[in-house]
């Protein structure tokens, strides 16, 4: 019983959070949190659906530098790498925790960082990250232009 009112608190300080933030805000976040969870479930189709197909999108990790050469890729080899890698999904059984997340929109633009901990099933941070996007708003909402991955201790 006591597990399920800390819950229950949790949610609602959550919920209060999410309040007092814009309907943009609050749809960058979806944005992102949506693609992260598509990553952990191996839904390919999902997560592709929450990035831009701008030839300028970019995304940044020091892990892409052993299989592309450098700690980035873009345009259409970001394309044609997420088409590679999505086929090796699997579901990790993984969940995240975020901190620190701060939001800006600028019209059209908005930017996103955050602390993002990986957790295994029990519960355990297995990676820690600062973590930052960038999105643009298109007509199916927005989308992540930008995505820049540093690790923590």
């Amino acid at each position: 019983m006591k597990t399920k009112l800390v819950s229950l608190a949790l949610l609602l300080m959550s919920a209060g959070a999410m309040a007092q933030m814009s309907a943009d805000e609050v749809a960058v976040r979806n944005t992102i949190e949506t693609e992260t969870r598509a990553f952990h479930e191996a839904n390919g189709e999902l997560l592709r659906a929450q990035w831009s197909t701008k030839p300028y999108a970019e995304r940044q990790h020091a892990s892409l530098e052993a299989a592309l050469g450098v700690p980035y890729v873009k345009g259409d080899k970001l394309t044609s790498f997420a088409d590679a890698y999505i086929k090796t999904l699997k579901p990790s059984g993984l969940t995240t925790r975020v901190s620190d997340h701060d939001v800006h929109i600028s019209g059209a633009m908005a930017w996103a960082t955050f602390t993002q901990e990986t957790l295994d099933k029990a519960g355990a941070v297995t990676r820690k990250q600062r973590e930052v996007r960038v999105l643009e708003r298109e007509t199916a909402g927005w989308k992540i232009v930008f995505m820049g991955q540093q690790a923590m201790k």
